[in-house]
């Protein structure tokens, strides 16, 4: 599960302590910045084909 939370805010913001330990443990994996739009195109793109009337697997 991921979740991405963007804002801008002069307040200080303060997180409940499970929340801190949780992102304590995971810091290496949050990045400082966020990108501010897409990445660039790469060579490779990739795509699903579609059989039309085919049954969508769903969980």
């Amino acid at each position: 599960m991921c979740f991405v939370l963007l804002f801008e805010s002069n307040k200080e913001v303060v997180l409940p302590v499970e929340n801190e330990q949780l992102l304590a443990d995971y810091i290496d994996v949050v990045p400082e910045e966020v990108p501010h739009g897409l990445p660039p195109m790469r060579d490779i793109q990739h795509a699903i084909d579609f059989i039309p009337g085919a049954v969508i697997p769903n969980r």
